[in-house]
Order: C-alpha cells, then structure tokens, then sequence
C-alpha cells in the first residue's frame, strides 16, 4: 500500500470503460471492488494550419513575413515554420503566427515554406507546402566618370558626369572628390554635380 498503478488511458478509444480492482490474501482468497465507469476524452483531434503569407508561387526578396493561421478544438500551443524542411526561429507560442525570414541567407531560386501546428496534447499538422522564388538582387551596378576625362587639366567650376547601369535599376549615384563625398547622391539621370575646384589647392 498504497495499492496504484499509471493507466496510459491513450491505449483504449474515447468512450465509457470500467474499472475494478482485486485483493488477494496469502491464503489465496479473493475480492473484487465495485466496478467504477469513466469515460476517456483524449484529444486526438490535430490542429488545422495553412500559411497564408507569401502566397504560393510569390516571388520574393528581401526580409519577409511568414504567417500562418492554426486552430484546434482544444487549442493551440505552438506554431513551428519550416524552409525547406528545417526548423526556422522558434516555435511561435501565441498567435497571430509569424516569423521573419531573411531571404538573402538562401541562393535565389525556389524554395519551399511550411509550418507545423502543435496542441497541448501533442497533435501535430503541417501544413501544405508553401513554393516561393527568391530572387534578390545580387549583380553590383556599373558606373563610370564621363566628365571630366582622366588626365584633364580643370579649373573653376567643372561639371562631374557619370554614366550609370544596373539590371534591376540605379537608385542613385555620390560622387567623390580625394575620397570624400561631394554633393548629396545624385538620385535621377543624368548624374551629375557642379564641383568648385577653387575649393582645393
């Protein structure tokens, strides 16, 4: 005494099951305890979950949200994403569900993103695969002084020009002049900015 034992009730279907118990004494005698009724109520119902952000088929860059919706009957304890199969962040414990992916960790091309829902119980469901492009942009600008030519003997104001070309577009161009910005960056074609060469000896 005292007389126990642990019951993994998740061995048996939900529903209504009996108990007993029976003492033996050393003479060999016997007696069998009231029958006691119970109904089990496991929760082996998994959680629902689906990535709702970026869409499948999205091509994306950069730092992106992922979201996923989950529910469940009891509730949900955590929510866990995936790239490309392997665990991303830490389990999100509270909703709404959601990391943030840096995509430029990844090699641009496709990728895939899921998430797994977890209950208290320790249900789990995946949810449907998720193919993104990564397509960030990773090709340097080319750019070149056309003005003035290299050699060039200058004096009083002078006109720096430059050429400017990228695959994804030239967001803007700082001239230089000894290795020191001059002029606020040049955000439109043509580049440009007028440089006061009495400034320097």
């Amino acid at each position: 005494a005292p007389y126990e034992v642990t019951w993994p009730t998740m061995s048996l279907a939900n529903g209504a099951h009996t108990l007993t118990a029976i003492a033996r004494d050393a003479a060999g005698n016997h007696a069998t305890a009231t029958i006691v009724t119970v109904t089990v109520a496991n929760d082996t119902t998994a959680p629902s979950v689906a990535m709702t952000s970026p869409a499948s088929g999205a091509t994306v860059a950069g730092t992106v949200v992922l979201t996923a919706s989950a529910s469940d009957d009891i509730g949900v304890v955590g929510v866990q994403f995936q790239v490309d199969g392997a665990n991303f962040g830490a389990e999100d414990t509270t909703a709404p569900y959601e990391v943030t992916w840096p995509t430029t960790s990844l090699a641009n091309g496709a990728h895939t993103l899921t998430a797994i829902a977890r209950d208290a119980s320790g249900n789990y469901a995946t949810a449907a695969l998720v193919t993104v492009t990564v397509a960030n942009d990773t090709t340097a600008p080319t750019v070149a002084i056309t003005s003035p030519a290299g050699g060039t003997t200058v004096g009083g104001m002078v006109v720096l020009t430059a050429s400017a070309s990228d695959d994804a577009g030239v967001t803007g161009v700082q001239f230089q002049v000894d290795g020191v910005n001059f002029g606020a960056e040049d955000t439109t074609a043509p580049y440009e900015v007028t440089w006061p060469t009495t400034s320097l000896a």
